[in-house]
This record gives structure tokens, sequence and C-alpha cells, in this order.
């Protein structure tokens, strides 16, 4: 996709033979490092560019990406230093940002729902986080100032990781599930509620424009039958007050998955699957909206 040539000089020289270098030649550390240095380059950034892409190194090494793109360095009269080389490498990506900004998306927002191992999607992940909130973002939800959102999470078992470092309202709904757990297990034998760390795989389309967004949570209901269970795969997406309005259109995504979404599986077994999506929950206007919502698998 990318074999163009793209030249770039440390300094004025006629003298000096320029030094050529496929970027899949390059170490990994210093073209990881190019492409940390452009928000545009990040994993989610690209995939909603190429589709197809599986990860950076794929983006960076495979010849249907960067890989056969050739850099060529001018104006060094010695192997070039890894300074350098990180240097070149900015530059050359620079030019590779100006494509693919470009670049429009381009989806359908399928309706089918292609089974996973969670295994394989849902990975321990570590996360950076710099400005911190008193109950917010980058606070352990055990550790928060409000205690009617303070949670010791790490014995809970039905939440999949060890802690929640989310939004307030991210936290209130985590909260929210605690208060209700005991009564979701004594109907399913199975209560699992993850939080998506911006995982690509879990992103979803709209169905009409093919707009992609992470909802912040999927809740795993899976209850017994007399043969296999029949599982419920919920999408829920905690929201602030002040962002109601500017991300209906991911409310509206929500609720048609309840009755468009389709599941697919690759064997046929005794399991039946169902897929929803609930309306927003906020604390402050939809709560009373959003438990009714929740109701319907308690009954």
């Amino acid at each position: 996709m990318f074999d163009e040539t793209i030249s770039v000089s440390t300094k004025p020289s006629n003298k000096v033979k320029p030094q050529s270098y496929k970027f899949k030649e390059l170490p990994l550390s210093i073209l990881y490092a190019g492409v940390e240095s452009y928000d545009l380059l990040s994993f989610n950034q690209l995939k909603d560019r190429f589709p197809n892409l599986s990860s950076i190194k794929e983006f960076v090494t495979s010849d249907n990406y960067l890989g056969n793109m050739t850099l060529v360095i001018e104006g060094l009269d010695k192997e070039p230093t890894s300074l350098e080389l990180f240097e070149a490498v900015k530059q050359s990506l620079l030019e590779v940002t100006t494509y693919i900004s470009s670049i429009k998306g381009e989806f359908e927002g399928t309706k089918e729902f292609y089974e996973r191992p969670i295994r394989e999607v849902v990975r321990n992940k570590k996360i950076k986080i710099t400005n911190l909130n008193e109950n917010g973002v980058g606070i352990s939800q055990g550790e928060v100032s409000d205690t009617s959102l303070r949670l010791d999470l790490e014995n809970e078992d039905w939440y999949a990781y060890n802690d929640n470092y989310g939004t307030s309202e991210e936290k209130a709904l985590v909260k929210y599930i605690y208060d209700i757990v005991d009564d979701l297990q004594q109907k399913y034998s199975n209560v699992y509620l993850v939080r998506n760390e911006r995982i690509a795989e879990l992103a979803i389309y709209t169905f009409d424009t093919g707009e992609r967004f992470e909802p912040d949570f999927l809740l795993f209901l899976q209850e017994s039958k007399s043969e296999g269970y029949i599982q419920q795969q919920i999408y829920i997406e905690p929201k602030g007050s002040h962002l109601l309005e500017t991300d209906k259109w991911k409310e509206e995504a929500l609720k048609e998955i309840n009755d468009e979404a389709i599941p697919v599986v690759t064997y046929v077994d005794n399991n039946d699957y169902h897929i929803f999506g609930l309306p927003f929950y906020n604390t402050e206007y939809r709560i009373e909206e959003f438990t009714e919502n929740m109701d319907e698998f308690l009954e």
C-alpha cells in the first residue's frame, strides 16, 4: 500500500552516498516509537481506516502497509545512530499521517455479530493516566472519596478486572450492578461485567451510517436450560449528563441492537444467544429508564 520512497536529509552533502532502509528491516523499537509520536497512528485510528489490520506490528512491517516503504537517509557519512534512525522514521511518518488523514472510514454497519472466545478478546491491560479526578478517571474504585461509589473489586468474581479506574458515572454503573448482582445470580448461573478498556475488537458500528464507537461495558448473563444454556450479551454505556445530547446517536444505535442484531455462531449447538443494547446509564436523568430495562432481565 505504501511502496513509495521517502527521503530524509540530516545535513546537506553531495559527496555522501544516501543510505536506504526498508521499514520492515528497521528495529521494531524504533518503528513503535515513531508510531507513538502521532495520535493518528494509534491502533484504533488505523483500524477505522484499515479494517483488516490486526496489529501495529503488521502495520509497520507487512508489505500490505508500511513494510515495503523505503526510507532514504541523506547526508550521513556513517551508520545512523538509534536516535538518528528514530528522527528519520518520525519525519517519514509525518508524510504517512498526511495521507492517512485523507482517508475516511467507509463502513456499513453489519447486523451480524460473530462469535469469538472471550479469552481472545479480553486481556490483561495496563493503562496510563495523567489527569486524575477525585472520584473519576485514574482513581481506584476502592479509594474514591465518595462513599456511595466506593467498592473493593479485588474479590468480586463477577467483575472481569480487579479494579475500576473509570469516570464517576462508570463507577456508579459498577456499583449499580454490585447492588443487584445477588438477584442476577439467583436467575443466572454465570454473571460477568466486562469493562471495555478501549479493546478494538469490542467496537461496534451503527447499522445505517457505519459510525464506530466502543460501549464502555458488556454484561454477560448465562442461564442454564435442559440442554445447553441461554446467553444474554448486553451493551451498556454510562454517560455524563453533559454528553447525553451530544452522544444521542450512540444511544439510538444501542437501542437498534435489540431488534436488528443477529448472533452468528460457527458451530451448531444447543445454546441460545441474544444481544441487547440498553439506554444510557445516567444517575441524574436516566436511572428510572435504565432500571426498567434491567428489570426485564430479572423477570
